[in-house]
């Protein structure tokens, strides 16, 4: 669901790269939830997709509180952490 909403909100030549990169850090993340928030990171932004969009494409909550919370939980944090620690890996290789 995190790969096909992503592709919704990040369509057209201008988000290519983006959605590269996107696809890069969720090949490395492990979790199926941190895999769906390195592909969702900074898409609601764009507003082509909402978190409606995501409840209905049954996102976990833990997800959806990820990537929209200002004070997310332990395991929300932990999933923000996985996808920080793909990014970061990125740049080293």
């Amino acid at each position: 669901a995190g790969r096909t909403l992503a592709r919704l909100g990040l369509r057209g030549p201008e988000h290519r790269e983006r959605l590269t990169q996107h696809e890069r850090m969720a090949r490395r993340c492990v979790r199926p939830e941190a895999r769906a928030v390195a592909w969702l990171d900074g898409v609601l932004e764009l507003g082509d997709v909402s978190v409606e969009d995501y409840r209905a494409a049954g996102l976990p909550d833990v997800v959806i509180e990820a990537l929209t919370a200002d004070k997310p939980g332990a395991a929300a944090m932990s999933l923000r952490a996985e996808v920080v620690e793909a990014r970061e890996s990125l740049a080293k290789y």
